[in-house]
């Protein structure tokens, strides 16, 4: 249940950044894997993170 909180923390930044829907959406979902990757409750993780795995072009492969 925890791991959803990854995605709706990159909802909210999209949103109140300006993000279009799209990018909300991807931005989203890539934070949500990067929490998967991360043990416990916090989703530590940076903006560069998440970008540099947007723009891997869907590969899917998480670097940390």
């Amino acid at each position: 249940m925890l791991k959803e909180y990854g995605f709706a923390a990159g909802l909210l930044h999209g949103i109140l950044t300006g993000m279009d829907d799209q990018r909300t959406l991807e931005f989203a979902v890539a934070a949500a894997a990067i929490k998967h990757t991360i043990p416990g409750d916090v989703c530590d993780t940076s903006l560069d993170e998440i970008e540099a795995l947007l723009a891997s072009g869907g590969a899917g492969r998480v670097v940390r």
